[in-house]
């Protein structure tokens, strides 16, 4: 917030009356929730969309402290899941690196001028054939939360349990006069991270 005060009027919703401050000109950006969201948040949000809103949710890995089940309120109307895994290389099995050559099936403006992205912790997103694939990571494998481990996250080692191949890790969707977005990696807009190549 403080990063984008710089650029942006912003204001900070703490409670059900701050939805009052926002029109259809903003955009409303949610980054991992830690408190559930009323049924009139919820609806509040759904008709800004609607009225030409825009709307940036940020999740991270494995539903940790059960962000992705929070955020999930409000994206599964719009078609949009945050899938409850952890995303990495099949090769090195480290974090993920996005390389626009290998997005070619999805074209988009993003992927146009996005040289690469690095990827903390990412999990993967679900979208309906109509959404846009902004970030599709090539070559991934997605281990399902394990909660008997820190932090929810495997062994992250490929078993027979585990998918491989291609993962969106950004998806948009237009829906009435607005737009949806859904990123997968929260650690990239943390304070430690945001500064970094």
């Amino acid at each position: 917030a403080q990063y984008l005060r710089k650029i942006a009027e912003v204001e900070i919703i703490s409670n059900d009356t701050d939805y009052d401050k926002i029109t259809p000109a903003d955009i409303l950006i949610i980054k991992t929730p830690t408190k559930d969201f009323s049924i009139d948040e919820t609806s509040r949000i759904k008709d800004f969309v609607a009225k030409g809103g825009g709307l940036f949710l940020i999740g991270d890995h494995t539903n940790l402290f059960g962000m992705s089940k929070r955020l999930n309120t409000i994206a599964e109307p719009f078609n949009l899941k945050f899938r409850y895994d952890a995303l990495y290389d099949l090769e090195t099995t480290h974090l993920t690196n996005y390389d626009p050559r290998y997005n070619l099936y999805f074209p988009n403006y993003i992927n146009s001028i996005l040289n690469n992205y690095k990827f903390a912790t990412s999990c993967s997103i679900k979208s309906n054939i109509f959404s846009d694939k902004i970030i599709v990571g090539n070559s991934l494998a997605s281990e399902l939360l394990d909660m008997s481990h820190p932090n929810f996250f495997g062994d992250l080692s490929l078993s027979e349990k585990e998918m491989f191949g291609l993962f969106e890790q950004c998806s948009a969707i237009k829906y009435g006069k607005g737009r949806v977005v859904a990123f997968s990696d929260s650690t990239t807009f943390s304070s430690y991270s945001v500064f970094m190549h």
